[in-house]
Parts: C-alpha cells; structure tokens; sequence
C-alpha cells in the first residue's frame, strides 16, 4: 500500500501501437545491429532499444512502449526494495 516504482528494461520494451505509453523521442543513436532512442516517458528519460533493421524514429516524434507483464519490477518507492 503506497506509492510503486516502475522499473524496466531498455530490451525488454517493445514500439507498440495506440495502446502503448506515449514517450516523445529526443535522440536516436545508430550503433549498426541496433538503435537506442532516448526519449521522455513523462517527465522520466528512458532509452528504448530496437533492431537495427527497424525504421527508427526522428528526434520530436511520439511513439507507443509496451513491455510484457512478466519484464515489469516494481519497486518500494519509500524504502527502494524490489517487490516480489
């Protein structure tokens, strides 16, 4: 009972389609085999990595994130201890 923190990641996130959680993109690095996009999830940051052969987005696009129930760790917020 309280507040969660939400903890992912970068790999473990999928581009998703409407339903996902809006991120606007602030840089795309291209690194060959894969692309991080470096972006604003809210007012968090967060990098998404995606394959290389993917169209990757432009720097003030928004786009979608999604992730499988089973890559979510939540966190305590209070006391920062994972969540079981």
């Amino acid at each position: 009972a309280g507040e969660v923190v939400l903890g992912l990641r970068p790999e473990h996130t999928d581009l998703a389609d409407e339903r996902g959680w809006p991120a606007r993109v602030e840089m795309v690095e291209m690194l060959g085999a894969e692309r991080l996009v470096h972006c604003r999830l809210g007012t968090d940051l967060f990098t998404l990595r995606i394959d290389g052969t993917h169209v990757p987005p432009r720097s003030g696009d928004t786009i979608r994130l999604c992730a499988a129930a089973t890559r979510l760790h939540w966190f305590d917020a209070l006391n920062g201890k994972r969540i079981e």
